[in-house]
């Protein structure tokens, strides 16, 4: 059912394929005039997290958004809360590289240990995989 909210709310904008931008599975990213949806906080219900911002959109969950006051959102699935800050507007691109640190246990004693890795931007999916 929430796909297709989501996907009346689009088809009510005015203008598609000039209004529509970037929808997520809880919310649309458009320009142009609001949807036809109900505003409130009951369920079914939407909400206006931001207006009036600039946005980055590079692929899937991987999006930045520019606030009026200069303030830069970075979205990216699976980067870390940390780095999120140091992107700069418009720094978010699919490849990009940042150097972190990450936990990982050695194989033989258990042990964790911090060690410096690289965190990559992908829009691509990526397959599942199980630690042998």
């Amino acid at each position: 059912m929430g796909r297709v909210t989501l996907m009346k709310a689009i088809i009510s904008l005015e203008d598609q394929n000039r209004d529509f931008i970037y929808c997520d599975t809880d919310s649309i990213v458009y320009k142009g005039k609001m949807p036809n949806v109900t505003i409130g906080k009951e369920l079914t219900q939407w909400s206006i997290e931001q207006e009036n911002v600039s946005i980055n959109v590079v692929g899937q969950k991987t999006y930045q958004e520019l606030l009026q006051d200069g303030t830069v959102i970075t979205k990216c699935a699976g980067m870390p809360s940390t780095l999120k800050d140091f992107v700069p507007w418009l720094g978010l691109y699919d490849g990009l590289k940042i150097d972190c640190s990450k936990p990982h246990r050695d194989k033989d004693t258990w042990a964790i240990n911090i060690e410096p890795t690289k965190f990559t931007v992908s829009t691509k999916a990526q397959p599942f995989r199980r630690s042998s």
